[in-house]
């Protein structure tokens, strides 16, 4: 499972969605976020924001959709 220390992301950091930029969602502890009030993993919140755009998958790497930074 994915650390965000690992990564030098600490509690409180913004992430945005890669899929729409203007998503944004909060890192609450050492490996889940809080998108649209429900605590997640990175991979789903990566689901979830594809399906809202009508893809559907299964599985997903969500390190791969969310950005620190830029």
């Amino acid at each position: 499972m994915f650390k965000f220390h690992k990564k030098g992301i600490t509690i409180g950091d913004t992430l945005i969605s890669s899929i729409d930029q203007s998503v944004s969602a909060v890192v609450i502890d050492d490996s889940h976020i809080e998108l649209a009030g429900r605590q997640m993993t990175l991979s789903s919140g990566a689901l979830e924001l594809l399906r809202r755009k009508g893809r559907e998958r299964t599985s997903i790497q969500g390190t791969k959709f969310w950005l620190l930074n830029g």
